[in-house]
């Protein structure tokens, strides 16, 4: 999930962005900050998507329990 966001932004920052000519010096601190940003947003998605995946499997685990403990209730017929 981090590799596609670390070769766009390669290819921004080799092809779109002359932050040297713009703001000087300073253009490194954005770089780096776009940097950061990217990889804590890929972080972020992926803990979503993990704690969907496990809450997922917790409420299939939960019906599977539910139904067992029906199914070995003795009947009152």
């Amino acid at each position: 999930m981090l590799r596609p966001s670390i070769i766009d932004h390669r290819i921004y920052v080799n092809n779109f962005s002359d932050y040297n000519v713009t703001y000087g010096a300073i253009g490194g601190v954005f770089v780096g900050l776009v940097s950061v940003r990217m990889v804590n947003l890929s972080l972020l998605l992926g803990a979503e998507f993990a704690h969907v995946r496990q809450v997922g499997t917790r409420i299939r685990a939960h019906e599977g329990w539910a139904r067992a403990a029906r199914e070995s209730r003795p009947s009152l017929n």
